[in-house]
């Protein structure tokens, strides 16, 4: 992550997508971005650039994120360290 200019507060914070040039995509619209390689997926990509979809995608990604450990079948390696957390 590093070599990407990415901390491991940014990798634990939401996905990311690096496109062809490099370029860095975070959150819901890196998800958004993964779709298109996805056949099936694709159509769904688009939608997020619809105004008023980006905003409501952005919020349910971001609440999502932050409750990953909450989710049904979440796991410890969903867990969110803290910075009481020893290393």
């Amino acid at each position: 992550m590093a070599d990407l200019g990415l901390t491991m507060q940014d990798g634990l914070a939401q996905v990311w997508f690096v496109d062809a040039k490099g370029q860095l995509t975070g959150g819901a619209e890196a998800a958004n971005m993964c779709f298109r390689y996805i056949w099936w997926a694709r159509p769904f990509a688009y939608l997020y650039y619809i105004p008023g979809i980006r905003q409501i995608e952005d919020r349910l990604y971001r609440w999502v994120a932050d409750n990953r450990y909450n989710m049904p079948g979440a796991t410890d390696a969903c867990a969110i360290p803290t910075k009481n957390d020893k290393k």
